[in-house]
């Protein structure tokens, strides 16, 4: 019920003092409750507010004790302001139990170690934060992995590398080693700017996993003596499209590298780039 304002008419004093009050009903009777303000008992002027914004940095407050501050187990600091804890538990099936975090990363930890090492067709045991080449650990993440024989990496989506960025070479130049995750097929793009009077060839070379030599698998079928974008497709599955080359194979190979052949002492200025597919 709405509350209707109303007063009490006090003694008279000329024309008479009136009381602020806030009129309600209760039951049958007609009440009246008087409005009343906070105040300090010392200071005149401190009037606690009662407002719809935040008070300014001078505006008078009501000063309440502080709660006293419970603390947490689990090596939690003592708070020095007071805090609301709270516990995140699960059911281990019986009893529930507080989840743990990790005291370094501070994060949650959503299996319990069990220093076991994983194999094939056991239980990974332990847990573990999403990086590529760590050791054997629970995987529970978002994100997928797979096995590689020893450690476990992360699945990749299509990939885009910069083998050789376009500089003005003279000389056979080959890429950094690249590490295939999980990648199928394999996309080559040659972009030669100035080619002049130079020539140049692309090849594919896979690493042997034993010896780590590197082992040429395919070689462009013509030189590039011409500038243009020129685009080899590997493990493609099929031989439409206008590719410069498509062959059939794919990238099958966990180290692979790409080369430039420079046929000639001439200057060819050209790019190496490479998108490696699931």
């Amino acid at each position: 019920m709405p509350i209707v304002d109303g007063i009490i008419q006090v003694a008279t004093d000329g024309s008479g003092k009136k009381v602020d009050q806030s009129e309600v009903v209760v039951g049958a009777n007609t009440t009246y409750r008087q409005r009343v303000n906070i105040s300090d008992p010392e200071t005149v002027a401190a009037h606690a507010k009662v407002t719809n914004a935040a008070p300014g940095a001078s505006d008078y407050g009501l000063v309440v004790r502080e709660a006293g501050a419970v603390t947490l187990a689990d090596t939690l600091a003592n708070p020095t302001v007071p805090m609301v804890g709270a516990a995140l538990l699960a059911l281990d099936g019986t009893t529930w139990r507080r989840l743990k975090a990790d005291p370094t990363n501070a994060r949650l930890i959503v299996a319990d170690a069990m220093n076991t090492t994983a194999a094939d067709g056991a239980p990974n045991t332990n847990h573990a934060w999403l990086s590529d080449n760590f050791g054997n650990a629970c995987i529970i993440d978002s994100a997928g992995y797979l096995y590689n024989g020893t450690t476990w990496d992360r699945l990749r989506n299509i990939t885009p590398l910069t083998l050789l960025a376009s500089a003005a070479r003279t000389v056979t130049t080959a890429s950094a080693d690249q590490t295939n995750y999980n990648g199928c097929t394999l996309t080559l793009y040659v972009n030669v700017t100035v080619i002049g009077t130079g020539s140049v060839t692309p090849s594919l070379s896979f690493k042997d996993p034993v010896s780590g030599t590197a082992f040429v698998v395919w070689t462009a079928a013509a030189a590039i003596v011409a500038n243009g974008l020129y685009v080899y497709a590997f493990g493609l599955g099929s031989s439409d499209g206008l590719f410069t080359e498509n062959e059939a194979f794919g990238l099958a190979a966990r180290t692979w590298l790409a080369t430039l052949t420079s046929n000639n002492a001439n200057t060819v200025t050209a790019s190496l780039g490479a998108v490696v597919g699931v």
